[in-house]
C-alpha cells in the first residue's frame, strides 16, 4: 500500500510538473514574440551600446535561462535522469547571477535619462482677432499608426512609428488670463534627459506644427521626435492668455486630436514639476 501511495504521488507530481513545463514553454514563446513585436521601439528608447548590451542581457540571461533551467530539470525528473554532476546548475545559476547583474544597469541607466527635466519656449504669433474671439483648431489629421512594422498593431488614434520618427498627440493647451488686453500665445516644449543640458537638448528637437491666420490658432495633431534623440517623455504644452472680456472657443478637433499624458519616474515634486511656473500636470479637469 505505500508503494502504491508513493506511485500516485510521483504521478501527481509529474503531471503538475509537466503542467508547469508546458506553461514556462508557452510564457518563452509569448517572451519571444512579444518582444519580436516592440522591437521597432527599442531604437527610439535605449540609448548607446551599453543599454543595448543590457537589454539582451536581460532578456537572455534574466528571463529566458530560468524559464530553460526549470524545463530541463521537470524533463529531467519526469524521464528520471539522475547525473550527481553539479555543474549544470552551478551553470545556470551563473547565466541568471549575470542577468540579475544586466537588469540592475539596464534600470539604473534608463532612470539616469530621465533624472533631469528641461524645455524651451516659443512665442506664437497672434494678432487680436476682428471679432473680439480667438478660435483654436487642430487643423492636422489625428495621428494613425501608419502600419510601418506589419507585426505591431494598434487600434488606437495618437500613435506612429516609422523607421525614423516616432509621432504620439501628447499635447496639452492651458488658458490664462492676460494682463493686458491683448491676446498672446506660448509654445512649450518639454523632455527628460541624463542631465538638465541634454533635456533641454532633446526639448529643442521636438518638431511641433502651428499656425496662426485671422483669429484662428491651428495645432498640429501631435509632435515628432527623430530616432537619436529617443523617447524621453517628451510633450507640447500651448499656453493662450486671453484678455479680461474677450472670448476663446474650441473646435471639436482639440479633444479628440489631443491626448495628452504624462512620465512620473517619482512622486515627489521634483519629478513633476519642471520648475515653479510651469506645471504640466495642472489641466486634467480641463474640458475643452
Amino acid at each position: 500500500i505505500g508503494n502504491a501511495i508513493g506511485i500516485l504521488f510521483k504521478a501527481f507530481f509529474l503531471f503538475i510538473a509537466g503542467i508547469i513545463a508546458f506553461a514556462l514553454l508557452m510564457a518563452l514563446i509569448g517572451i519571444t514574440i512579444g518582444g519580436a513585436a516592440v522591437f521597432p521601439l527599442k531604437d527610439f528608447f535605449f540609448e548607446g551600446g551599453g543599454q543595448n548590451l543590457a537589454l539582451w542581457g536581460t532578456i537572455i540571461l534574466f528571463l529566458l535561462v530560468p524559464i530553460v533551467g526549470v524545463i530541463v530539470w521537470v524533463i529531467r525528473k519526469i524521464s528520471g535522469a539522475k547525473s550527481r554532476n553539479p555543474y549544470l546548475g552551478y551553470t545556470f545559476g551563473t547565466l541568471w547571477t549575470l542577468g540579475w547583474v544586466a537588469v540592475v544597469f539596464l534600470v539604473a541607466s534608463i532612470t539616469k535619462g530621465f533624472r533631469y527635466g528641461g524645455y524651451v519656449e516659443e512665442s506664437i504669433p497672434v494678432t487680436a482677432p476682428a471679432n473680439g474671439k480667438m478660435l483654436v483648431t487642430v487643423t492636422e489629421p489625428s495621428i494613425r499608426y501608419s502600419g510601418t512594422y506589419t507585426w505591431l498593431e494598434n487600434d488606437g488614434d495618437g500613435f506612429d512609428i516609422t523607421e525614423d520618427t516616432l509621432r504620439y498627440s501628447n499635447v496639452r493647451v492651458r488658458i490664462e488670463r492676460s494682463n493686458d488686453s491683448s491676446y498672446s500665445a506660448k509654445l512649450y516644449r518639454f523632455s527628460f534627459g541624463n542631465s538638465g543640458k541634454s533635456a533641454k537638448e532633446k526639448a529643442e528637437k521636438i518638431k511641433f506644427n502651428y499656425n496662426y491666420d485671422n483669429g484662428v490658432l491651428g495645432l498640429g495633431s501631435g509632435l515628432a521626435i527623430d530616432r537619436g534623440s529617443k523617447f524621453r517623455g517628451q510633450k507640447v504644452m500651448v499656453v493662450i492668455k486671453v484678455p479680461v472680456g474677450k472670448k476663446i472657443r474650441f473646435d471639436e478637433s482639440v479633444a479628440r486630436r489631443l491626448h495628452a499624458f504624462n512620465i512620473h519616474i517619482n512622486d515627489g515634486r521634483r519629478w513633476n514639476r519642471y520648475n515653479e511656473d510651469i506645471d504640466f500636470d495642472s489641466d486634467d479637469y480641463f474640458n475643452y
